[in-house]
């Protein structure tokens, strides 16, 4: 396999792990459980992803959108650049999605990452909803 490839591979891991860690490490302050802003059935019209019954929100090809309910939150993933960009119109499509005003979704726990290989600047850290204060 190619050497750009694996590295390309294990930088993008690395990032996502990282949006885990900053999950697991609990809710930030001023954030509410998800059943406390959406209804508590909510996801499951949305498709499951693996045995962790984590929920696709929204995928395409510059970004994913993922319920995580073993840590009752969520991770925007930006896959394409240019990163700012991407991560207005994915928020959009979040809020949209869950028929969420700026003031509801910035109440629930959630992580917006970027992977090396589409955003090198911006990757490695765990951004919160660009609304957000």
């Amino acid at each position: 396999m190619n050497k750009k490839v694996i590295v390309i591979f294990l930088l993008f891991l690395g990032t996502l792990t990282g949006a885990w860690i900053w999950l697991l490490l609990g809710a930030q302050d001023g954030q509410l459980p998800t059943s406390a802003v959406l209804p508590a059935n909510f996801a499951e019209e949305y498709p499951v992803l693996n045995q962790s019954q984590d929920r696709s929100i929204a995928s395409n090809s510059r970004f994913e959108i993922q319920y995580l309910p073993e840590f009752d939150s969520f991770l925007i993933s930006v896959l394409a650049a240019p990163f700012e960009s991407t991560r207005i119109t994915a928020e959009k499509v979040f809020l949209q999605q869950l028929a969420l005003s700026q003031e509801q979704a910035c109440k629930l726990q959630v992580v917006v990452a970027t992977p090396y290989f589409a955003n090198p600047a911006e990757a490695g850290t765990d951004y919160p909803l660009s609304f957000c204060k």
